[in-house]
């Protein structure tokens, strides 16, 4: 307790500084889908909460937290468990603000469990994730080996306990004499959204592939579980839980997103990396994948469509899912088609390759990639996004070569606007 009073001092002072409330007006324009003028610029390798985030942040601060203990706490904690989250996240915050002058704001959460727990544990329909000893890539175990196994999985109830709920969120509310918002993000309020990634993940992912080839009918018959799946549980909590009784903190989908810049609560992943069309045509996502996004759609008020593969050739039929705000244009999806299809309706979220190690690259080389971007215009909602070049930790955000990227690519945005 005595190591996190000076801390809270700190984050006190950040969270009531101009700059950082610079940073949340920035945040709250894109929640409103507001063409900002200059472009944002977010590190996103140095974000709160995410489990990869939480991974690099561990070696950068020099922390060894166990993330597999913290995942499997999703019962009842204990105050040295929620002090060393406290601590963690502090520290975190701190360097980031210190460090990282991006356009995105500290925020005042906390979270229980950096949503670690679905990394451990069995998924809503049984899929189970492992991390690979080797490379450290998240590897799903497919359950659904037979057509006959679609048959014996059951939409499971929706299960919120409260009382439990309540406790954790005291815990770590006494620490902090109850002035922040607390994330229990060990207790999802429900299913997501990214429907053939699930189906991916219990089926496997060249198994899924061949089957839509093979055996369509079985592949729509998941799909349409899938999404009766989430619309059940969307129904159950709202029954469980309603509207206005529920505590706000638990309300967001995504721990790691601030409802502000994602203009909802009800906030959930779309699309993820199985949604590429470098592995299927448009026709393929057209038929299989876009008419049950757009029944699942219902369930959220507000849709965040990620995909590091090629969405070029279907972002007009993105657009077009209902409470969809923002989408992921990857390094590998053409950015100009999809200003053109959105055509301003969504937030544009344009990234980096992160296989660009930016240490490496020449002031005129940053320059040069950067007006790719800026070329193209900036009258449209675009955020510019930076990863960790792979391997390299926190690279991006920290280095020499992160920092100049930032200055040139603000230089260059408020040349163009």
């Amino acid at each position: 307790m005595d190591r996190i009073k000076p801390l809270l001092t700190k984050l006190r002072t950040i969270l009531a500084s101009e700059e950082n409330q610079r940073r949340h007006q920035i945040q709250e324009r894109l929640g409103r889908r507001e063409i900002v003028h200059p472009t944002p610029f977010n590190t996103w390798s140095l974000t709160e909460g995410f489990p990869i985030i939480v991974q690099n942040w561990c070696r950068h601060l020099g922390r060894d937290l166990d993330l597999e203990k913290i995942a499997l706490e999703t019962g009842p904690i204990s105050s040295d468990f929620a002090c060393e989250m406290i601590e963690f996240q502090l520290l975190q915050k701190i360097e980031k603000f210190r460090t990282d002058n991006d356009d995105f704001p500290i925020s005042p959460r906390f979270c229980t469990n950096f949503g670690m727990c679905w990394l451990y544990q069995k998924g809503f329909l049984g899929e189970r994730y492992h991390t690979d000893a080797n490379t450290g890539a998240w590897i799903a175990d497919p359950i659904l080996k037979e057509e006959s196994d679609l048959d014996k999985l059951e939409i499971p109830r929706y299960s919120f306990d409260n009382s439990l709920h309540e406790a954790r969120v005291a815990t770590f509310s006494e620490i902090l004499d109850g002035e922040f918002p607390i994330i229990d993000d060990a207790l999802p309020p429900g299913m997501g959204g990214a429907l053939f990634h699930v189906a991916s993940t219990l089926r496997g992912t060249m198994e899924i592939l061949l089957d839509i080839k093979e055996r369509p009918k079985f592949v729509h018959r998941l799909m349409d579980f899938i999404v009766e799946a989430i619309l059940a549980q969307s129904r159950e909590a709202q029954r469980v839980r309603g509207t206005d009784t529920s505590p706000k903190e638990t309300k967001v989908t995504l721990s790691w997103a601030p409802p502000l810049a994602w203009g909802g609560e009800k906030i959930s992943f779309f699309g993820v990396d199985e949604v590429s069309c470098d592995m299927f045509s448009p026709g393929v996502y057209e038929e299989f994948i876009f008419p049950y996004e757009c029944r699942a759609a219902a369930a959220f008020d507000s849709i965040y469509y990620h995909s590091c593969g090629n969405l070029t050739p279907i972002f007009s039929k993105i657009v077009e899912i209902p409470n969809v705000h923002r989408i992921h244009v990857s390094p590998w999806s053409d950015l100009a088609v999809a200003i053109k299809a959105t055509a301003g309706r969504v937030v544009l979220e344009k990234h980096l390759n992160p296989l660009i190690d930016l240490d490496k690259l020449s002031r005129e080389e940053m320059r040069s990639y950067v007006k790719q971007v800026t070329d193209l215009g900036t009258d449209y909602p675009l955020e510019m996004v930076v990863e960790a070049p792979l391997g390299s930790g926190l690279a991006s955000g920290f280095s020499p070569g992160g920092q100049l990227f930032r200055e040139i690519f603000y230089e260059e945005t408020r040349e163009a606007s």
